[in-house]
């Protein structure tokens, strides 16, 4: 690439006093041989250097900037920020460059026309790593850096200078790359939730809407020093894999990215990305629970923003009378039938129910917990006050794939008078440390086997009616609280 003046003569260090100095001014771009600096002139620090090349004390620079300049990433994007705060969108570009220790500067002619001189590096593992980083409120703000064709000038300590180009455009669809139009956001959690420390976090994300050259969705968490990262592929479906957290306030993101890796023509590697980032503060530490009202059914009008009917066996729909909720279902066999509440991130439910003195053996009103875990797939658990015409008890069971199992979870407490059915009382669910803690009329009643990642497990939780055989079931609820 290199091709010294016509200095032949000087063929020893000793005859620099006999250089002839002299300048010559050329015009821009003039590829003027011996012009190590491109600045269209020849000074005294060129001829020297043409000098010390042409008697051996310096070999000859090739084309091989590859050797120099190992790894070059271009990127840009957009960062939707916090989701909570309106108008705080920024656009971004930025292009990261590692060479070895031998390089004293780059500039960078941008495609938009914008000239870049890089200046300042940090130390990295094999040599020097150059940024540049550019943020603006708009994309209209980073059009002079555009996108297409990026002229790298490498200058080196020795004054001389090599050039690569890297074309950053989408070269397969013949168009400049687009920013991302999707979003990405969690569904859950959601910025500024509080969660307990004793359960990983699960991420769950918005698949509905993803741009077609999506590839990966990385998850980050961030405190401090403590730096916590997963990587999927975008064919993956939500949730995450655990995050175990620790207490505190994290910064998690939720990043959408594209790359495509190559060298160019100079065998210089570059990384092409895109990518669009979301970013939620999650805070871990002990709740304060408090119980909340949810409905006490005092409109007599069922609230369906509330509530989800899930009726399985029956196309009964209870009705709000007198302000209560008030179930008359009749089954022809085994059947459940649910309203399930419309809202995340539970700890408990409580409700007053009653039963009515058409109330028949083996049926009763619940509260019902259906769980999302594979391992426990078609498995639905309840708290039931139950009958056996000569007993009455209160029981945790669970009816699994249609098969009734009454007895694996069953309360030691039984009473031989009706006066749990006929008197109303208060029925509560709390879940705490991966356990179904069950309260009767306020006070502690038992608590289920361990179920790991309990919490996390929930699907819905809801209130209704069971029966293990063909049966009406008639009794109210009222007085609905959630633990949030």
């Amino acid at each position: 690439m290199f091709n010294p003046l016509s200095l032949k003569f000087f063929n020893s260090l000793t005859m620099v006093c006999f250089i002839f100095v002299f300048t010559l001014n050329v015009q821009a771009n003039c590829n003027l041989k011996g012009d190590i600096n491109d600045d269209c002139q020849i000074d005294i620090k060129e001829a020297i250097y043409a000098l010390q090349i042409a008697s051996g004390y310096i070999p000859a620079p090739q084309n091989t900037i590859s050797e120099h300049l190992f790894n070059v990433l271009i990127a840009k994007g957009r960062d939707y920020n916090y989701p909570d705060t309106q108008n705080d969108d920024k656009y971004g570009f930025g292009m990261a460059l590692i060479t070895d220790n031998t390089v004293q500067s780059i500039s960078i002619l941008c495609p938009g026309g914008k000239i870049v001189e890089i200046n300042d590096y940090t130390q990295y593992k094999i040599g020097k790593l150059w940024m540049l980083e550019r943020e603006a409120d708009s994309a209209e703000g980073l059009k002079q850096y555009g996108d297409g064709e990026f002229v790298i000038k490498l200058h080196y300590f020795s004054e001389y200078t090599e050039i690569t180009r890297i074309n950053f455009y989408d070269i397969e669809n013949s168009k400049p790359f687009s920013f991302f139009q999707s979003v990405p956001s969690f569904l859950s959690p959601e910025h500024g939730d509080l969660l307990s420390p004793d359960e990983p976090v699960l991420f769950y994300w918005d698949k509905s809407n993803i741009d077609a050259n999506v590839q990966k969705i990385e998850i980050e968490c961030e405190k401090g020093n403590d730096v916590l990262e997963k990587v999927y592929d975008v064919s993956k479906n939500p949730p995450s894999d655990p995050f175990h957290l620790s207490t505190g306030q994290w910064k998690c993101d939720i990043t959408f990215g594209y790359s495509i890796q190559d060298k160019n023509e100079d065998n210089v590697n570059f990384e092409i990305q895109l990518y669009s980032e979301s970013n939620y503060l999650i805070n871990i530490d002990k709740k304060n629970y408090q119980w909340v009202d949810y409905d006490n059914f005092d409109d007599n009008d069922l609230d369906y923003s509330k509530w989800e009917l899930n009726n399985q066996s029956t196309n009964s729909i209870p009705q709000e009378i007198n302000g209560q909720l008030e179930f008359n279902t009749f089954f022809s066999g085994n059947g459940s039938s649910y309203l399930d509440i419309k809202q995340n991130d539970l700890w408990g439910i409580q409700a007053d129910i009653s039963l009515n003195s058409s109330f028949h053996a083996n049926a009763g009103i619940v509260i019902h917990v259906e769980f999302d875990d594979p391992n426990l797939d078609d498995a639905y658990f309840y708290i039931l006050i139950f009958s056996n015409n000569s007993n009455y008890f209160a029981e945790l069971g669970a009816l699994v794939n249609g098969t009734d199992d009454f007895h694996s979870w069953q309360f030691n407490q039984q009473d031989s008078t009706s006066n749990i059915l006929y008197t109303p009382f208060n029925l509560g669910i709390v879940f705490e440390n991966d356990k179904m803690i069950c309260f009767l009329n306020y006070n502690y009643f038992a608590s289920s086997h361990t179920i790991p990642n309990l919490s996390s497990s929930i699907k819905s939780i809801g209130v209704g009616t069971l029966t293990i055989k063909a049966d009406t079931v008639v009794g109210t609820i009222d007085n609905v609280k959630i633990l949030k």
